[in-house]
């Protein structure tokens, strides 16, 4: 069975009785782990700007071309 989780993919062998999750469960558990990653990426883009040396104590204008 493939398997998709963001960009990665990969296939499952799965043998009869083996594994006792369905097809529609393990893709919400990809699902569930692809929205933590975004979580944690977007935590890390966070910390990263806010931790970021400027050249202004200022935070940049919202508005484009000031």
């Amino acid at each position: 069975m493939p398997l998709h989780i963001g960009s990665l993919t990969t296939d499952i062998t799965v043998v009869d009785g083996e594994l006792p999750l369905s097809e529609r469960q393990v893709c919400q558990i990809a699902a569930a782990v692809v929205r933590l990653l975004e979580v944690r990426d977007r935590d890390a883009r966070r910390q990263q700007e806010a931790t970021r040396i400027r050249r202004s104590v200022q935070p940049p204008s919202p508005i484009a071309g000031d």
